[in-house]
């Protein structure tokens, strides 16, 4: 029932507010800024949701507001510092695993749901890293380092603590019911991890891949020695998952989600490990996987660019525009997605083109999920 009026103001060369006004009715529209940078606090307060989650961190003035300030959290007996294993609790089985962000919906932390943030942040951060500025009011702000690079780092640190040593990640570290207290620092519940899987592994080798691309491009020595130790990472945890592809997580011993995918899911972050070391190393032993795997992912096997599966088809897209990439397969990645957001999908492209949506946003009502919300 909403009433909305498009103006397009692209003529208008003068940084600055604005407002509409109707003379005849004498009624005008609320104050907007037109510029260059006016989403620029937007994108600000949206990384620091981040900051927010960070497990293991006190959040306090002047980077942290009333009334979300709060003590760190989870540092206690059998906490994340002294996390054991859930089906073995013997303090033989104590690991460090601190840091890294809550999920979304808890104070756990979930090795799989790491795998969309940190892609997308790393792929923004590559697309328009002059966006990406040093001064996002977080601890590491005015360090030389743009601050969605160090806000990404503190999970990655975490991903390497729950790397074995064998290549392999953990699955998670989580409380064993559903008990929570608040503020996170009151929590004093016992934190256990689960054991290592298939879809921790292959997310860990996709993330590290694509992350180390970025960090090497800086020009601070300790940090490029960071991206050595994250590539390093990635092509151990890459070849545990592609010796052992289908071990499955068991959440005996847990209530909280067992955050596990089905195997085509273990299989694209797969082949999007494959494409992200290829480009980060140049070996061609990751170009001859992703090749001989492409055609498995859905967005090759269905012609649609399903929405819910951006970060997979963002993947084959990334292999696509590198300089080595085998072009017959890069031809059939960038004719599919395209005739695919042209032709036969609808609620995206078409839908912002035929202004189906008073406010150029259009969401199928299949599409309204909590999921939305999550990390």
């Amino acid at each position: 029932g909403d009433k909305v009026w498009w103006f397009d103001f692209s003529q208008l060369q003068t940084a600055g507010s604005y407002y509409v006004y109707d003379s005849l009715r004498n009624k005008r529209s609320y104050t907007f800024e037109i510029g260059n940078d006016v989403y620029k606090n937007v994108v600000k307060q949206t990384a620091r949701v981040f900051f927010y989650q960070r497990s293991g961190l006190a959040k306090q003035t002047p980077y942290a507001e009333s009334p979300w300030t709060d003590g760190s959290a989870f540092l206690g007996p059998q906490q994340d510092t002294d996390c054991r294993l859930v089906t073995n609790t013997n303090a033989s089985t104590s690991k460090n695993l601190r840091g890294g962000w809550f999920d979304a919906g808890d104070y756990n932390k979930y090795v799989p749901f790491t795998y969309g943030p940190l892609v997308d942040m790393m792929l923004a951060y590559e697309d328009n890293p002059a966006v990406w500025t040093d001064d996002f009011s977080i601890p590491e702000s005015g360090n030389g380092v743009p601050d969605l690079l160090d806000e990404a780092k503190w999970e990655l640190d975490w991903l390497l603590r729950m790397q074995q040593s064998n290549g392999s990640l953990l699955h998670k570290v989580s409380v064993t019911d559903f008990s929570a207290t608040s503020p996170p620092s009151a929590d004093t519940h016992p934190r256990r991890y689960g054991a290592a899987s298939t879809v921790a592994t292959s997310t860990g080798a996709a993330v590290f891949a694509l992350a180390a691309i970025q960090f090497k491009k800086l020009s601070n020595p300790a940090l490029q020695r960071y991206a050595d130790t994250l590539q390093t990472a990635a092509i151990n945890a890459f070849n545990w998952a592609n010796a052992n592809p289908n071990v499955a997580f068991s959440n005996t011993g847990f209530q909280s989600v067992d955050a596990t995918i089905d195997a085509h899911g273990r299989l694209a972050r797969r082949v999007a490990a494959a494409a992200f070391l290829y480009v980060l190393t140049g070996n061609a032993t990751y170009r001859t996987f992703f090749d001989a795997n492409y055609t498995q992912i859905h967005l090759m096997q269905w012609s649609y660019a399903y929405p819910f599966e951006s970060t997979y088809q963002d993947a084959l897209l990334y292999y696509a525009r590198s300089s080595g990439a085998t072009a017959s397969v890069k031809n059939a990645i960038l004719t599919t997605y395209s005739n695919s957001l042209k032709t036969n999908n609808a609620e995206n492209l078409p839908a912002y083109l035929n202004k189906k949506d008073a406010y150029r946003a259009f969401l199928d009502d299949r599409n309204y999920t909590w999921g939305l919300c999550s990390l």
